[in-house]
């Protein structure tokens, strides 16, 4: 084995920590000053807010305001639909109603003009 082996193994090789080892991380940790709620919230960045949408629970809020908000877009899509088809069938319907007037005016116009030529023949006939 070359020296740097044999250097990184002792280096690495399994110690046991001292006794105390576990009484002095304790009273580090009691040492430290502990955090408020407030200075939480203010170390929260933007990033971090949307980052905490999310979270399991707020992301089941988000999921739910998206479909809401689909369910809403599909609806009026929907809705504006029907309504073109209805006024595109009233359009229709309408052009179908003038189409039968016209042939009425036009069947009315070639009677009355029937008759005034009739009742002309009629009056010069009497003459």
């Amino acid at each position: 084995m070359s020296r740097l082996e044999n250097e990184l193994r002792s280096a690495l090789s399994r110690e046991e920590p001292s006794p105390d080892f576990t009484d002095r991380v304790m009273a580090r940790i009691q040492s430290l000053p502990a955090k408020t709620e407030q200075e939480k919230r203010e170390k929260i960045g933007w990033l971090s807010k949307i980052i905490a949408i999310f979270e399991p629970f707020q992301l089941k809020w988000a999921m739910a305001a998206a479909l809401a908000i689909l369910m809403l877009f599909a609806g009026l899509s929907l809705h504006r639909y029907r309504e073109n088809q209805r006024m595109l069938a009233e359009i229709a319907e309408g052009e179908r109603a003038r189409q039968q007037v016209l042939l009425a005016m036009k069947l009315t116009s070639e009677k009355l003009n029937f008759a005034h030529r009739k009742i002309q023949q009629s009056v010069e006939n009497r003459k």
